[in-house]
């Protein structure tokens, strides 16, 4: 192990992760209309239980919750055909047809995920300082913003907090995770 080896690792994820970027931003702008659609009864649910005034019974939050996962999945469906281009898709599904294929694309990707452990670790360390910082950001333009609206009945942290999450689940999330099927295309593909 050597400082060169770090480095070039390091470089690598910062081309790599730069790509990326752009790739996940690309298949935002193609289909915002689409992300936002899938991503707002997320952000909707998280408003709303944070708007609420009075109290829910116990087995509505639980409840809402089990729906929200189920919806990620389906959010995860989406955000694979958005970014995947059509051929890759068709190439993606034929990959997939028997459990030998599967396994054998399964074993590919670990191997992948072993030979560049270091750049993709740094490639996560690239995403989730971006992703904590927008996230600040988010908190940061929400404060601002509520300074001047004021719902009575409901807490100024709420509101805060309510808008917070709106723009989160609205925007970042869905890009976290277009990037992420991007990154493990990537690693799929190689």
């Amino acid at each position: 192990m050597t400082f060169v080896e770090t480095s070039s690792a390091f470089v690598e994820a910062w081309k790599l992760s730069g790509q990326f970027l752009v790739q996940t931003l690309t298949a935002f702008a193609r289909h915002p209309g689409i992300i936002l659609l899938y991503a707002a009864p997320p952000a909707t649910e998280r408003a709303w239980v944070l708007l609420r005034t009075k109290p829910v019974p116990a087995w509505w939050l639980p409840s809402l919750e089990a729906l929200i996962i189920l919806w990620r999945f389906v959010m995860l469906g989406i955000a694979i055909w958005i970014v995947l281009p059509p051929p890759e898709m068709v190439r993606l599904q034929k990959a997939f047809e028997s459990n030998a294929v599967i396994q054998d694309k399964l074993n590919h990707l670990g191997e992948n995920l072993g030979k560049h452990l270091r750049q993709l670790t740094w490639e996560i360390i690239f995403f989730a300082i971006v992703f904590f910082l927008l996230v600040w950001l988010f908190d940061r333009g929400a404060r601002l913003w509520m300074q001047g609206l004021d719902l009575p009945q409901v807490t100024k942290d709420n509101q805060r907090m309510a808008l917070a999450v709106v723009a989160r689940n609205l925007l970042l999330y869905p890009i976290a995770l277009m990037y992420a099927v991007v990154l493990i295309r990537h690693y799929l593909i190689t």
